[in-house]
């Protein structure tokens, strides 16, 4: 093959070699560090070989500022192979060959940077030394936070609306990034040299001429999220001033406006070495590491500071190839032996044959790359092995080898065999649909439930199989639970609606996780949000850390109910660390609406790692719990029997209805909620789908349960009491605590009256079983669990049945070791203060109790029980209830305090009197009316009078003159109290009128 044209490197993307198929790009250009002559000869006698009035040293480094070097034309020469002597010169005086003719060296041309073509797709998301390309179509008009994208030092800052539709590259695209005073940067991970030692990045620019300001193009060896980074290279561009400048060297190409022209750096790691271009000319030259930063690409940052901004797309970054130009070594570039016919280049892909791997599979004598390339190489299924040297197979008979006709696309091969699909019919399609039973599975067209290879309608049509249910599903495949369907291509994280999700975090950069695909923190407050990190992984890249700061996670879903599916299965992976010292919570919500209220949890997991346990909330069951790996957590979620099972470490954990709190048949959120102080727990690799409809074989009799409940009436085995669609003899074991042969829940509905089955604490246990398992106590032997042996207090006999002032009294009406809670229900005078005060304390000799903070248990309380303090006032209702262990509670017993008269009710302490002996008292209750029968009683009552008098607890209105609280002591103070309401003037001693809520 002759080539006559001589190559000539240009910067176009084509190499100019008379060739118009090539289109591949090679650079050469080395940049020379120290071009400062070494012999030391003073500039005024030095060389000058290319006569221009500039010693060679001056040529090649303009040296200090000020310096002898520092002159008009200085540095304007190259010294690739650092002889001291410019390029040219080497060049002119035929010390170095020039074959292409390029300017440069040939020695310095035998090792160059290739651009590969792109071959695939690239993505926005590709990470780690992959290929990647952002054309911002896939994006929502606004600000974008995702695939990398970030505004400079903030994740979430994002700035003016930096997606917009207008002014575009893309072909048939219509959306670019502009940027209005704003600083936004896309960050990179693995794009460095340990993943190739060179790399192409380019970038699509668009500068209005209308911009005002300058907007700059960065790109970073090193980021740290904030305003600390290193700078490979920085490129202003002006409108104003119509330049785009490389800012470190000042050297700036015209600017072009109104248009689009592209950046295109190349990245030489392997020699330190930067060139970048614009507009297809070369515009600076520079060492990658000039700031110290590593070899890495680390991000590309846009600035702009101009109020009408500029535009950017079609990014894109690409690793290239370092190859050896002089495969034969002579000191000369492949391309001049191919050029200069010294060599063959049959696929004019500028690699000598020669160099080019040795195979010729006919043999014919002809490489295969150049029997490809000729008219005997034949490929018709493109994977470049000539079609002679591929398998001659002709299975239907057609006269076109079977590879052909695959590649043609005349037959299918649906499951990669290099064999035709109409050629695998045979005992292969029971179906009869013209494709092979495995590719029916493959696509979901049909499914194989057992993993027979027979497909599970085949089987039932044939009676291989059973199905009492007539769902067109094996009864065989229905008789461990819930069964997930086939689940035939990839699942998204922002699936919706029904669709199959699954989150594997990968895709999310480092940082917070609010925002994005229905991940949120709870009320939608981004204080509460998981963050994505690579600390723990179950797949490599990423999972979400639930922290800790009470950090409080869902994933917000919509359409994942029962119309969607009947049945749904739920796996998500967990890690905690040995170090998390606080309970963390996997929940399920059925119903959230952003508050508390609307937030019900059909799957509450605790995992506490104080006790060692995971434990299912609503059921109670428990497993130890796993640290420091990841355990898989499934929830098989079955709509249609109202059921959910729960499997930790493939071991069942629990089972229970899904509307244990009347919810609703749908899911809601996945919610994650983590309370340590310290280390977080992690959670990876998400998915939810649809499942068959479940069904059991509990009996363990090869029929699923739902035949046995319709075909063996009789059966006690085969009963269902309790219309939960499970045979109660599965029940038994769990859930028969007395050994009766019935489910416990069928004992609670239809044996009322037997206390054997009585349930007093509303538990759904029954309450001899509660007892017989130590869950509660029974220590007077009566068969009723104590916490509901407690009985309500009564009100007191006459005459402490009626309104006091100061002072409620009740009778405790219990013998068991009992305390007492005392609430404010309602107050006339501070309807604010109401809510629980306290519990009440032992009773003095007088019988007088004090509020205290703490359960005071007794079983010897006197029969009857005066108490007052601060907060017990005039004018208010008071509810009183036993209890045993401060946490099951009897009906409350309602007392009040006196009725307000007027403005005096503190002077109102009896009615009138009735002359009656003791024990009576001798006066009616308080009567609204504050005259001579309150003086009177107090001081009968304070001298020990018995005829007629009233009790302490009706005229003790006020303790000593430093406090409030009465103190079952009449002495003055209280007389004064009673004398302010006889003259008719208000009480309004503001120490005596504490609010309640501000007592002591």
């Amino acid at each position: 093959m002759k080539k006559c044209v001589l190559a000539v490197a240009v910067v176009s993307g084509v190499i100019a070699l008379g060739v118009p198929e090539a289109t591949w790009s090679v650079f050469g250009q080395v940049i020379n560090d120290d071009s400062r002559d070494r012999r030391g000869i003073p500039p005024s006698n030095r060389a000058d070989c290319n006569s221009n009035g500039i010693s060679d040293e001056c040529d090649l480094d303009c040296g200090a500022s000020g310096g002898p070097c520092d002159i008009s034309g200085c540095g304007e020469s190259m010294d690739c192979n650092s002889n001291d002597v410019p390029d040219e010169c080497d060049i002119a005086d035929l010390t170095s060959n020039d074959c292409q003719p390029d300017g440069t060296p040939d020695e310095c041309q035998l090792d160059q940077v290739i651009i590969l073509p792109e071959y695939g797709p690239c993505s926005p998301a590709a990470s780690s030394g992959q290929a990647w390309c952002e054309d911002f179509e896939t994006y929502p008009v606004g600000p974008v936070n995702i695939n990398g994208w970030y505004g400079w030092g903030a994740p979430t800052y994002s700035g003016v609306s930096p997606i917009t539709v207008g002014p575009n590259h893309t072909p048939g695209g219509t959306k670019s990034m502009n940027l209005v005073i704003h600083e936004t940067l896309h960050r990179f991970e693995g794009y460095d040299i340990a993943a190739s030692s060179a790399w192409v990045l380019s970038t699509w620019v668009l500068i209005p001429q209308t911009m005002a300001g300058t907007a700059d193009y960065r790109v970073q060896s090193e980021y740290n999220g904030a305003f600390n980074e290193t700078l490979a290279f920085t490129l202003s561009m002006s409108a104003t001033q119509d330049r785009i400048v490389h800012t470190r060297s000042g050297q700036w190409l015209p600017l072009v406006e109104d248009d689009w022209a592209e950046i295109r750096t190349v990245i030489d790691f392997d020699r330190d070495l930067v060139m970048i271009y614009y507009n297809d000319a070369l515009l600076a030259t520079q060492a990658w590491t000039v700031l110290g930063g590593p070899l890495d690409i680390a991000g590309v940052e846009f600035w702009s500071w101009s109020s009408s901004g500029c535009y950017f797309d079609d990014l894109s970054l690409f690793p290239a190839r370092r190859i050896t130009t002089d495969c034969f070594t002579n000191g000369i570039p492949d391309s001049c032996d191919i050029v200069g016919s010294l060599t063959e280049d049959c696929n004019d892909n500028f690699i000598p044959d020669q160099c080019e791997p040795d195979n010729d599979c006919q043999p014919n004598g002809i490489q295969d790359i150049c029997d490809l390339a000729g008219p005997t190489g034949a490929d018709c299924n493109g994977n470049h092995i000539p079609d002679d040297c591929e398998p001659n197979a002709d299975c239907n008979g057609n006269s076109i080898q079977d590879i052909c006709d695959i590649g043609d696309g005349t037959s299918l091969d649906c499951n990669a065999t290099r064999v035709p699909d109409e050629c695998e019919l045979v005992d292969n399609d029971c179906n009869v649909n013209g494709s092979p039973d495995d590719c029916d599975v493959l696509s979901g067209v049909s499914a194989d439930c057992n993993g027979n290879t027979i497909l599970d309608e085949c089987e039932l049509s044939s009676g291989a199989s059973a199905d009492c249910q007539t769902d067109n599903v094996p009864d065989e495949c229905q008789l461990e639970g819930v069964m997930l369907m086939p689940h035939s291509g990839p699942c998204s994280a922002a699936a919706d609606n029904g669709e199959a999700l699954c989150d594997d975090f990968e895709s999310y950069e480092i940082g917070i996780l609010s925002g994005i695909n229905g991940w949120e923190g709870f009320g939608n407050n981004p204080m509460h949000a998981g963050r994505i990190v690579n600390a723990q992984n179950h797949t490599p890249g990423g999972s979400q850390s639930i922290n800790n700061g009470s950090k409080d996670v869902l994933r917000v879903l919509s359409g994942y109910d029962i119309s969607a599916a009947p049945a749904w299965v739920l796996r998500a992976w967990v890690y905690v660390p040995s170090t998390m010292n606080g309970p963390a919570f996997f929940l399920v919500d059925s119903d959230y609406d952003g508050t508390f209220i609307g937030c019900k949890n059909s799957v509450k997991l605790l995992m506490d790692p104080a006790l060692g346990v995971i434990s299912d909330w609503l059921e109670g069951s428990t497993l130890p719990l796993i640290m420091d790996e990841w355990v898989e957590v499934r929830v098989l979620i079955d709509f249609q029997r109202d059921l959910v099972t729960t499997y930790y470490d493939d071991v069942l954990l629990s089972t229970h209805p899904w509307t244990f709190f009347t919810c609703s048949a749908e899911i809601k959120a996945i919610h994650l909620l983590g309370l340590s102080s310290t280390t977080g727990f992690y959670c990876d690799d998400l998915s939810l789908f649809p499942a068959h409809p479940a069904t059991t074989d509990c009996l363990d009799n090869g029929i699923p349960d739902e035949c046995d409940l319709a075909s063996c009436a009789g059966d006690p085995a085969c009963g269902d009491c309790n219309g939960n669609e499970i045979p109660d003899g599965c029940e038994l074991e769990v859930f028969d605590c007395n050994a009766n042969a019935m489910p416990d829940d069928c004992d609670l509905a239809d044996c009322v009256g037997d206390p054997a089955c009585d349930d007093c604490n509303s538990n759904h246990i029954l309450d001899w079983c509660d007892i017989d398992s130590g869950t509660t106590t029974d220590n007077n032997a009566n068969g009723i669990p104590d916490v509901c042996d407690a009985q309500p207090p009564l009100l007191p006999a006459t005459p402490h049945d009626t309104r006091k002032n100061r002072y409620v009294s009740f009778a405790p009406n219990n013998t068991d070791n009992v305390a007492f809670q005392v609430e404010m229900t309602a107050s006339g005078e501070f309807p604010q203060s109401t809510g629980v005060l306290g519990w009440v304390g032992e009773a003095d000799s007088n019988g007088v109790s004090r509020l205290i903070a703490d359960p005071y248990f007794s079983d010897s309380w006197p029969e009857l029980v005066h108490l007052s303090d601060c907060e017990i006032i005039p004018v208010a209702t008071y509810a009183i209830r036993a209890t045993v262990d401060a946490i099951n509670f009897t009906d409350p017993l309602a007392v009040g305090t006196i009725i307000r008269p007027g403005v005096w009710f503190y002077g109102d302490t009896v009615g009138v009197g009735t002359g009656a002996l003791p024990p009576d008292p001798g006066f009616t209750a308080p009567n609204q009316i504050v005259n001579v029968n309150d003086v009177t009683a107090y001081l009968l009552t304070a001298h020990g009078d018995t005829t007629p008098s009233a009790h302490t607890t009706w005229v003790d209105l006020h303790g000593l003159d430093a406090g409030v609280a009465p103190n079952y002591i009449l002495n003055v103070s209280d007389l004064q109290r009673i004398l302010f309401g006889l003259e008719g003037q208000r009480y309004d001693d503001a120490s005596d009128q504490l609010d309640p809520a501000d007592c002591p």
